[in-house]
């Protein structure tokens, strides 16, 4: 019998759980990646420079900018999550958008 069940939540960055996790996600979507204890370095694509400092985003961009970069940053902390929580209990991710996915059990 099929399960369909949905079950949402607010990435906030200064409550992220799984340090490393964030970690792996910001090097998949934004390349390289400089760690220090809690704290990160970043560029975008566009070239910002880019940090999380005690849980806060702050940059060289613009507060629209800013935003923006948070939301994908929160976006890619989502995907890594799944993935991972798919991974550790036997299931398969398929993508059919950054924010669109089917879990199919293994």
């Amino acid at each position: 019998m099929p399960c369909y069940s949905i079950v949402t939540n607010t990435v906030e960055l200064n409550n992220v759980g799984d340090l490393d996790l964030l970690e792996k996600a910001l090097k998949e979507h934004f390349g390289n990646v400089y760690r220090v204890g809690v704290n990160f370095s970043f560029r975008t694509k566009e070239g910002y420079g880019v940090q999380i400092r005690d849980g806060k985003l702050i940059g060289t961009a613009d507060e629209e900018t800013l935003q923006t970069i948070a939301n994908e940053t929160k976006q890619a902390y989502s995907r890594a999550a799944v993935n991972a929580s798919a991974k550790r209990f036997g299931w398969i991710v398929k993508w059919s958008s950054p924010t669109k996915y089917q879990m199919i059990k293994n």
